[in-house]
């Protein structure tokens, strides 16, 4: 390997000089005496066999090599820099944090495994995850108060980045019991006037469902109960029809517990949001992640960006 025979603070040290043509002056810009950097200099020439400066005066200037050389140790400065710069970000990556929000179907299904990835990677970064709904994630996330988000559907602010991580879908379900779940394909008058179990303002689910329903779903009656367990447990209860992920209520209809009604299946794009400006070195290699991990066994992966 390639060892210099001079040193890093003798190759700053002319650079120093050769700036301001000056034993003096560049000893007071970099905080050495005027006889540390004579000798500095004395032992850069001798490592490298030219003489890099002619005396003028009180003055000093550059000889021909001295000019060549000066432009080289400017890029070993700079490189150098660089590794410190480098390391400087790693410490940052492993000591920084990443704050996160994620709405109820990708927090519990498509995030852990994200998290699991990225932990095993960078073990001292601090995530903190802030849940909430899709509404509330994309505002926070455009504010600036959460570093990127987890959410379902569309984007609605073209000042935000998205990447595409999975499709999702929803279903209508119901209890074997419930009318409505014999093996028939349902029309919308059969609809009407069921009893909905919905989820709260702001879902990402309820905005699919009442585009997807029209003017139908101002005809269901609705009870709101917000969170995605408690729609499910109410759901197997019997207490009515819910349109919930396929990947939430998987092992109820292999159970028998929900059957899926006669309606097609609603799909929907799971999808990671950021703002367009750099975030830290922490963030950023969470990003990264978030466009090369698989975020659900089985489920489809299709990490497409739309910035």
């Amino acid at each position: 390997m390639f060892r210099p025979s001079f040193t890093l603070e003798q190759a700053r040290t002319f650079i120093a000089v050769a700036e301001r043509q000056h034993v003096t002056r560049a000893a007071e810009d970099i905080h050495l005496s005027q006889g540390a950097v004579t000798q500095q200099i004395q032992l850069f020439e001798r490592a490298v066999g030219l003489p890099l400066f002619e005396r003028v005066g009180r003055s000093v200037r550059l000889t021909d090599a001295g000019m060549e050389l000066r432009a080289a140790c400017r890029a070993l400065l700079r490189a150098a820099e660089g590794v410190v710069e480098a390391a400087d970000a790693l410490r940052s990556i492993e000591s920084g944090s990443v704050h996160i929000g994620a709405s109820q179907t990708p927090a519990s299904h498509y995030l852990p495994a994200l998290l699991a990835a990225f932990l095993q990677a960078h073990p001292g970064v601090r995530l903190t995850v802030v849940p909430g709904n899709t509404a509330g994630v994309w505002a926070l996330v455009a504010g600036g108060s959460l570093d990127c988000g987890l959410v379902e559907g569309e984007l609605p602010s073209p000042d935000l980045l998205a990447v595409d991580l999975a499709e999702d879908e929803l279903v209508l379900v119901a209890a074997p019991a419930n009318l409505l779940a014999r093996p028939r394909r349902l029309d919308a008058g059969r609809l009407a006037g069921a009893v909905y179990l919905a989820r709260e303002a702001g879902s990402g689910t309820e905005a699919l469902v009442r585009e997807r329903l029209g003017p139908l779903y101002d005809q269901l009656r609705r009870v709101e109960l917000g969170q995605l367990d408690a729609v499910r447990a109410a759901a197997v209860a019997g207490a009515g029809i819910a349109a919930l992920p396929r990947i939430a209520v998987a092992a109820e209809l292999r159970s028998g517990a929900l059957k899926v009604l006669g309606v097609t299946p609603w799909p929907r794009t799971i999808r990671a949001i950021r703002r367009a400006a750099p975030g830290g070195p922490a963030f950023e290699a969470f990003w990264k992640a978030v466009k090369t991990t698989p975020v659900q066994p089985g489920a489809r992966a299709i990490h497409s960006a739309s910035g």
